[in-house]
């Protein structure tokens, strides 16, 4: 990895750092943001422990747990399409990536069904 990416990469772990401690005490909508943003900066979900307990919560710890099909439940049961859709996209390339084809084409389509108005 480049300097710059590596700059790039270590300051956007500060800034989510940050943002985690401000959510402190409060009941946070944090649709699928912030937790693919946790598991690609590889930030435990411990960080967001301050938080209000929420179904929001519950969608993101099942995310970085490394579950986006649970997420994916749980961002539909609460109403968010456009979450539903980033945590089936998730999941199609876990799956698709493990040779699971079938499953991921499944979890692809119900992606882009989420996406269609």
């Amino acid at each position: 990895m480049s300097g710059w990416r590596c700059w790039i990469q270590r300051r956007a772990s500060e800034l989510l750092d940050e943002l985690c401690k401000r959510v402190d005490g409060r009941l946070v909508d944090m649709g699928s943001d912030l937790p693919i943003s946790l598991v690609e900066l590889g930030s435990p979900i411990e960080a967001l422990e301050g938080a209000l307990p929420s179904r929001w919560l519950d969608a993101a710890r099942a995310f970085v747990a490394g579950d986006p099909r649970r997420a994916a439940q749980l961002y539909s049961a609460i109403g968010s399409r456009p979450d539903d859709a980033a945590a089936h996209l998730v999941a199609a390339r876990q799956l698709l990536a493990a040779g699971q084809a079938s499953t991921g084409r499944s979890e692809l389509s119900a992606a882009l069904e989420g996406l269609t108005p």
